[in-house]
């Protein structure tokens, strides 16, 4: 064996067991971190984890043996852990800021449907129905129609219990017109309710408002819509719709002041980078940065009790009310626990968050009227500022309510005016199903 061969051999038989002691090392250290971090999470977290697992326990004890069901479980126990993870949030900082820092403008997920990109706006944008062989995307005319027809047959049945349907349709956060993103998506939103506007606009049934148009009639900048970190309109973009809304409502009898949408009339804070949404919260603060997050709130004298769900996915009926009494900033604007930065920020500050039923009565209100809202998230904020205006507010998301149907709930309640606000990501069979 020659010298060279000697040497060689020696390298191998001398690397070979510290390549085993290296990896045994790797996997003790890592399995040790793994073990430390689930015991730490649970200890900070437990209150959390303990609360999410009772929310989630309908679906957890629905046992069945099948696919269907592990895959939801796994998926229920995956993101309370990736929720409540010791130091979860430092380690997304820290990713996004690095990822931020080489440039990147978009970050990828294993699930295509998560990935986060940067528009050319500099506000984070969801992948969605992500393709990479980008085609002209037609839009499923069949089911807007079909939207369009249940939206009209409510009208008619409202009108019959003496109410008016108003439909305010907020507008699509992509728009191609004034944002590029960095890949192409299948995104229709904008076609979607320009198409179901012209459904409607001629039907005698309903009052309909497509805000994409009202924007740009009023010349006010697309760019000032939406948050940089989060789906949903801003809250000055809610009272400007608030305003919109109240005017259709006077046309049509309801004879709100103009006193009481009046924004002069309003007192308004921001919070300065207070706000980090749905998008940002998957990347990181260091991404972009945060949101700043208006307060509007009455200057004039209010009085409200409100009763909202205290199971999400439950009417009050069936699973009780949490009450709160006194002011604007008492019972439908979490002020003080925004203030002294006791609750996270989010778009449910006003109201709620979504949950299956709200009631408000006002004490002093602008009518002696009674509205009832069927909403998504983007109707919080306006559903409070609403709420000045009427003696009784009734406030239900069709994901959640089930007790009754809505055409059941309109002719027990009676109320003088039905507004659905939906934006345009929540045009789905859910939210169009009114007779159940």
């Amino acid at each position: 064996m020659s010298l060279k061969e000697r040497i060689i051999r020696l390298f191998i038989l001398t690397f070979k067991p510290m390549k085993k002691i290296y990896y045994k090392i790797v996997v003790y250290v890592f399995v040790g971190f793994i073990s430390l971090t689930l015991v730490c999470s649970f200890v900070v977290s437990y209150k959390d984890i303990i609360s999410s697992l009772y929310e989630s326990k309908e679906t957890i004890f629905s046992f069945e043996f099948s696919s269907s069901y592990f895959n939801k479980v796994i998926d229920i126990v995956d993101n309370i852990y990736s929720n409540n993870v010791f130091l979860h949030r430092r380690y997304v900082d820290l990713f996004g800021g690095m990822q931020r820092a080489i440039g990147k403008s978009i970050i990828w997920e294993s699930d295509p449907n998560k990935t986060i990109m940067i528009g050319s706006d500099g506000k984070l944008y969801s992948s969605g129905n992500i393709t990479m062989n980008f085609a002209d995307y037609t839009i499923n005319e069949n089911q807007l129609n079909s939207y369009a027809e249940k939206l009209s047959d409510l009208g008619a049945f409202a009108n019959s219990n003496g109410a008016q349907l108003v439909f305010f349709q907020a507008p699509a956060r992509y728009d191609s017109e004034y944002v590029q993103l960095p890949i192409a998506v299948n995104d229709s939103s904008r076609e979607n309710v320009n198409y179901l506007y012209e459904q409607l606009i001629n039907d005698n049934n309903l009052i309909v408002l497509n805000s994409q148009y009202l924007y740009k009639e009023q010349n006010i900048g697309f760019e000032d819509l939406f948050y940089k970190t989060d789906h949903h309109w801003t809250v000055k973009t809610a009272f400007w719709a608030y305003i919109e809304i109240c005017k259709v409502f006077n046309e049509i009898g309801i004879g709100i002041d103009q006193y009481y949408y009046d924004i002069s009339n309003y007192n308004y804070e921001t919070e300065k980078n207070a706000f980090l949404g749905s998008l940002g919260e998957r990347v990181g603060e260091l991404y972009v940065g945060r949101d700043d997050f208006d307060l509007i709130y009455p200057k004039f004298d209010t009085d409200y009790i409100k009763l909202a769900s205290a199971v999400y996915n439950k009417s009050i009926t069936q699973g009780g009310s949490n009450t709160l009494e006194g002011g604007f900033t008492d019972a439908i604007l979490s002020y003080e626990a925004i203030k002294t930065k006791q609750i996270k920020v989010t778009l449910g500050s006003y109201v709620s968050g979504d949950i299956s039923e709200v009631i408000i009565k006002n004490k002093k209100p602008a009518t002696d009227k009674k509205i009832l809202i069927l909403k998504d998230s983007f109707a919080l904020p306006v559903s409070a500022f609403l709420s000045t205006c009427f003696e009784e507010e009734i406030i239900l998301d069709p994901r959640y309510y089930n007790e009754k149907t809505i055409y059941e709930y309109i002719a027990e309640y009676q109320p003088d005016v039905v507004l659905v606000l939906y934006n345009p990501n929540a045009y789905n069979s859910t939210f169009f199903n009114f007779c159940g």
